[in-house]
């Protein structure tokens, strides 16, 4: 027969094991923190990138100038900003879906 004081819900006191954290789940709990901050950081960081780089490309394209190097200028903005962009959404579906750890490792 169970007592009273097992059936009884967990008043939250810090002896109950189920609000007890440990420092693990604290450095975890800021390492996803931090880690979705950074996320979002690369990801608006790449969108300007890639938004910069289709703004020159839009600019060439009106000036008619034939001029190559000019014209090869828009490319790696757009490259690199699509870089931070996928990586940072490998990286946030990795943090957030248990399944899908290995885009944490794609992203790295």
């Amino acid at each position: 027969v169970p007592s009273s004081a097992s059936a009884a819900p967990c008043p939250g006191d810090r002896g109950c094991p189920a609000h007890t954290m440990s420092c693990r789940d604290c450095c975890s709990g800021l390492f996803k923190s931090l880690l979705t901050i950074f996320n979002f950081i690369d990801f608006a960081c790449g969108a300007v990138m890639v938004g910069y780089g289709c703004w020159v490309h839009s600019k060439l394209v009106q000036s008619d100038d034939d001029d190559t190097i000019a014209n090869g200028f828009w490319i790696m903005p757009v490259v690199i900003g699509s870089i931070l962009v996928v990586t940072a959404v490998l990286s946030f579906i990795g943090l957030t879906f248990e399944g899908c750890r290995c885009g944490l490792s794609l992203s790295a």
